[in-house]
Parts: structure tokens; sequence; C-alpha cells
């Protein structure tokens, strides 16, 4: 048998009872450093996307027949949506952070264009987004958020969901006034548009303006007239020149302003 005396018992206490304190002590400082090199999601930046909608310049106002589009008409505006879909803010070193999934942009409801969402520091170069909703959301039925059928963009008659619609009056070459309906669809319209930024952000919250111009859509690089061109469903085959020229004036109509 070992036979230790208390003096040594107590040494050995003492010494494991140290181990024990710096133990603990190396774990909390390990916790801590480890802790300290989470960055939560409050103590990142925040970028704030608004989609504003103009005509010209001009703000606009519901069921009035004071623009002229780009081939001389006047025209008015009773209902603008479209989908602002998928925006992604890319970096210098091609690093991407994307804001969203599908927003429906409403013309008439400016709170519901708002984009808010937190990003990674550093300088962005690009914007990317798409107008439209990609093929998988626009074959998978009625959805939920801004995809919600309650919003009038699922067709009821066809399979997927219409990308872009603009509805209202025009003055006809006979000066009597006529409807007219643009509703902008089907997978092979996604449109992907891409602009250049300089946007640095380093701490605290950015404010980045998309600006639609609703007569650019209708200028370049095609200038679409209204007379004997304003209805359109995107399913018929007299369809298909209509939707190449809508489809590549798509990419002119968009400007990024960052106050």
């Amino acid at each position: 048998m070992f036979n230790y005396g208390i003096g040594y018992i107590c040494y050995m206490n003492k010494s494991l009872y140290l181990l024990a304190i710096c133990f603990i002590a190396i774990v909390s400082c390990k916790k801590d450093e480890e802790q300290s090199d989470l960055t939560t999601p409050e103590e990142l930046p925040t970028v704030r996307l608004e989609v504003k909608n103009q005509i010209d310049g001009q703000p606009i106002s519901i069921g009035v027949l004071n623009y002229t589009n780009p081939a001389g008409e006047s025209y008015s505006v009773d209902l603008l949506r479209y989908y602002f879909s998928y925006a992604t803010l890319i970096d210098e070193s091609n690093n991407e952070v994307k804001l969203n999934d599908h927003t429906l942009i409403d013309a008439f409801i400016p709170a519901d264009n708002i984009i808010s969402n937190t990003v990674a520091k550093g300088h962005y170069t690009k914007l990317r987004f798409y107008i439209g909703v990609d093929e998988v959301h626009n074959h998978t039925g009625a959805q939920e958020g801004d995809l919600d059928p309650i919003y009038g963009m699922l067709w009821t008659w066809d399979t997927g969901y219409v990308f872009f619609k603009h509805e209202g009056q025009f003055i006809d070459a006979d000066g009597n006034t006529s409807g007219m309906s643009y509703h902008y669809a089907k997978d092979n319209a996604y449109k992907m548009i891409e602009i250049p930024i300089d946007l640095h952000i380093e701490s605290g919250s950015k404010n980045m303006d998309v600006v639609f111009n609703l007569n650019d859509l209708y200028r370049s690089p095609y200038v679409i007239q209204f007379d004997g061109n304003n209805y359109h469903q995107s399913i018929s085959v007299n369809d298909a020149e209509w939707l190449q020229q809508m489809f590549a004036n798509f990419g002119t109509a968009f400007s990024v302003n960052i106050p």
C-alpha cells in the first residue's frame, strides 16, 4: 500500500485545482476568440435597393393620356407590373451577393418596390438582375409571396407567369382612343440585365436606385409603336417579332443611380 502524507495529498489537490482553472481559462479564451471572429447579420452593412418607374423623367400617374411614346403617340398607363428577379451585386473579384428572389414591381405601389438585404463589405462593380420568372418557378404552378396568383400575373388558361404587363390607352393615327395591352412572357423572354456600378460599402446602409424608363422600353434599339400593334399576349406567331424587339429593348430601359 502507498502511504502518502497529508501534506502531499494537499499539494496534489492544489495542483489539480490549478490545472482545472488553467484549462477553463484556455477554453474560455478560445470560445471568446471564436465568437469575436463571427460576424452576425446585424453587423453587416445593408443595401437598400429601390426600383423607380418613370417616363422620360416624369413620374407615372394612373390613367392619364399625357405621355408620348417614341413613335409620337399619346398614351396612358392603367397598369404597369413586372417581375424584378434575382438581383445580385458582383464585386471586383467576381464574388456575388444575391439580394432577392422574385419581386413584383408595381408602378403604383412604390412601397413594394424596395429590396433590402445585408451584404459583405467591398467594392461592387456590377448589378445583375432578370426580368421575369425563371423556368423552374415558371412551371411550378401557383406559389406564394410575390408569385401568388392573387396579383394577376399567373395565367389561368396557359402555363406560366406573365413577366411584364402594361395596359392602358393610346390615341391612334386617326385621333381615336384605343386600348392597348402588352403581356410579355414565355421562357425565352426571360431577360438578364447587367449594369456597371461603382458601389463602395464599408458600414451602415447604402441606398441604390434602379430606374426603369418605360419610354426607353419602346425606344431603343427598336421603336415600338402602338397603332396596329397594340395587343400582344406572347402566345401567337404574330407575337414573335414584338417579343424579340421587347427582349432587346429591356436591356436599355434600366439605369442605376447611387445617391
